[in-house]
């Protein structure tokens, strides 16, 4: 009988947290296991009752394992013969209902254990991190990631499923077709789950944007920490902007062609608001721009960004749009891009 979801959670996260708890039993079982990898478990276990719950259940099945090779190796004196003894012919003895009863419930955590570390235990982990280049990632099946600039990316492959958790930042993900596993990526309370499609995603604050450049591809969404997720399923050409901590979302239609463009270099502005355009040139520069007065926000912008030199770009703004350009020191380090009604 399956156990039903603890209230508060959803089924992904519940998920979620069995994998991380494989993870923590595969690992604490090897050689190379330190004082610092426990005192992290320890911090693990502490975080959420439904941690040490998970694990202690898989504690209890391990535990299981071992009394299983007890029973399987001890012999019984009365079927020791002392020296001399003429041996007595050996009569086969049928197994009381009690033993039939442990054998079944050993099995039973034989096969059903014995799948979970297989189902749970990854073939295939790796993770990535860029700063101010991107990288080309390809993947044992074929499947291709482009990770932009400052992003953070992990990929596990699981024996029935391919999984990606994009930490912070935005990748382009090439996926390659395969029905016995689907591939999922998890960014926040967001998962998005494909077959074989190509797509985009970003995860940099205020939203998290997917869009769909082939087939089709299902984004869940909820809020942060919280169950209750919709699914949503995205056709080429279409996307949405989720807000990760309300949990709603805005349906979105990308110009044809600018979905991942960020890869050929270069970004291009077509009558792209003001607002829009300063919050992606900040990504690039890791510098605040800061816009003074709300009717800038709404100028159309149009032009082609180079990401190798997005100073260029803004201080080329006074010519195509009727503004001033700033440098200014603020508070922290460096100093501040300020754009200034002309």
């Amino acid at each position: 009988m399956n156990k039903p979801i603890p209230p508060g959670i959803s089924a992904e996260a519940l998920v979620a947290v069995h994998e991380q708890a494989a993870d923590w039993q595969v690992r604490r079982l090897r050689p190379d296991w330190q004082p610092a990898d426990e005192h992290a478990l320890r911090a693990w276990l502490n975080q959420d009752a439904l941690h040490a719950q998970v694990f202690a259940s898989m504690d209890r099945t391990r535990l299981a394992f071992g009394q299983l090779k007890g029973l399987v190796t001890d012999a019984s004196p009365a079927a020791v013969s002392e020296p001399g003894t003429p041996r007595r012919p050996h009569r086969r003895r049928r197994p009381s209902p009690a033993m039939a009863a442990v054998a079944c419930m050993v099995l039973a955590l034989l096969g059903g254990g014995g799948f979970y570390w297989w189902d749970n235990t990854p073939r295939y982990s790796m993770a990535y991190r860029t700063q101010g280049e991107g990288q080309r990632i390809r993947l044992p099946d074929g499947s291709q990631i482009d990770l932009n600039v400052h992003s953070g990316l992990q990929v596990r492959y699981y024996p029935r499923r391919r999984q990606a958790v994009l930490d912070g930042g935005e990748a382009f993900f090439d996926v390659a077709a395969d029905a016995g596993r689907p591939f999922t990526v998890a960014s926040g309370a967001a998962r998005i789950r494909v077959v074989g499609t190509a797509f985009n995603v970003r995860a940099a604050p205020p939203a998290l944007v997917v869009q769909v450049s082939e087939g089709l591809v299902e984004v869940s969404t909820a809020k942060n920490g919280q169950g209750g997720a919709r699914k949503v399923l995205l056709k080429a050409g279409t996307g949405l902007a989720l807000d990760p901590a309300s949990g709603a979302y805005q349906p979105l239609q990308p110009a044809a062609g600018s979905i991942g463009q960020w890869r050929t270099g270069q970004i291009r502005f077509d009558q792209t608001p003001l607002g829009e355009v300063v919050a992606e040139i900040a990504r690039y520069l890791r510098q605040p721009v800061r816009l003074q007065g709300a009717a800038l926000a709404d100028l159309p912008v149009s032009g082609y960004f180079s990401l190798r030199d997005p100073e260029a770009f803004i201080e080329l703004l006074a010519s195509t749009v009727p503004v001033r350009v700033e440098r200014r020191r603020s508070e922290g380090p460096g100093l501040d891009w300020v754009i200034l009604p002309r």
